[in-house]
């Protein structure tokens, strides 16, 4: 009887041994890639298949001052995951595989992800969500918020150089947060300037977290005496109390993956500056 009551022990401890290593293995975990760093690069500038938005030329200069800055070992483990420009770019790079997309290959599998270009606004340009506005295909095209499930592989940082991303609040952005731990953006419209993105990473590189990096370069790079085209111009970070200070792999301190927004939206908060 002693020795059955053991070996019932011994193979209940087994069992329970065995179901933490495979829930381990099943959570999505910060840098889930292990020790390779990547950051992934995506900017519109020419919008030839709209006639209601101009071309831009900044996200471009954007773009090359983020792959500078993280390219050929500059940046301590980091490298390019990938880049797409113009028409390049489309949208299955952003929507969940859920969903039809391919976020699991791009937008979901690198740690660091940076989007500049237009931002558009619910029912403004043909769009019913807030969208980054994309061309390709000859033809308007749309990345939507509401298609983009993000952190449940391995992002952490989603900064966007665009209008809008951030317009829709907690319960908006939140839709999207399912691990990831940052969304930077505006919930206004913004002036997209040509430094913005040497400004941003030299910050991060300096150990500066990745939200104050966001809102010092917003507030350095902004002119401020705009207020008639452009007034009340609000810079936004969409991220938890425990994910609020961190910095990029290898600059300082990250901390654990958040709860999807939709399991638990008390962690959630959205810091704001106007300028």
């Amino acid at each position: 009887m002693r020795k059955m009551k053991k070996a019932v022990n011994v193979c209940f401890w087994y069992i329970v041994f065995s179901y933490c290593i495979l829930s381990n293995l099943c959570v999505a975990k910060a840098d889930s890639d292990g020790d390779d760093c990547e950051i992934g690069i995506a900017a519109v500038g020419d919008y030839s298949d709209w006639n209601d938005l101009n071309d831009l030329s900044s996200p471009i200069q954007i773009n090359k001052d983020i792959t500078e800055a993280f390219s050929n070992k500059k940046a301590k483990k980091w490298k390019i995951g990938f880049r797409r420009i113009n028409t390049a770019l489309t949208k299955d790079v952003f929507v969940a595989v859920s969903l039809g997309g391919k976020d699991n290959q791009y937008a979901d599998n690198v740690d660091l992800m940076i989007y500049s270009g237009h931002g558009l606004l619910p029912n403004k340009h043909g769009s019913d969500d807030y969208a980054f506005a994309l061309d390709y295909d000859g033809k308007k095209q749309y990345a939507k918020q509401g298609q983009m499930y993000l952190g449940n592989k391995d992002l952490e940082w989603l900064v966007t150089f665009t209008c809008n991303f951030c317009n829709g609040g907690l319960k908006k952005v939140g839709r999207l947060a399912k691990g990831i731990h940052a969304v930077c953006g505006y919930s206004t419209r913004v002036l997209l300037v040509p430094t913005m993105g040497k400004t941003f990473a030299g910050k991060l590189k300096n150990g500066v977290s990745v939200k104050e990096a966001f809102l010092s370069t917003a507030k350095e790079t902004q002119p401020w005496k705009d207020s008639v085209t452009h007034p009340e111009r609000t810079a936004a970070v969409f991220t938890t109390k425990s994910c609020a200070n961190d910095c990029i792999w290898g600059y300082g301190s990250v901390a654990s993956d958040p709860k999807a927004y939709s399991k638990d939206s008390s962690q959630y908060i959205m810091y704001t500056y106007k300028y």
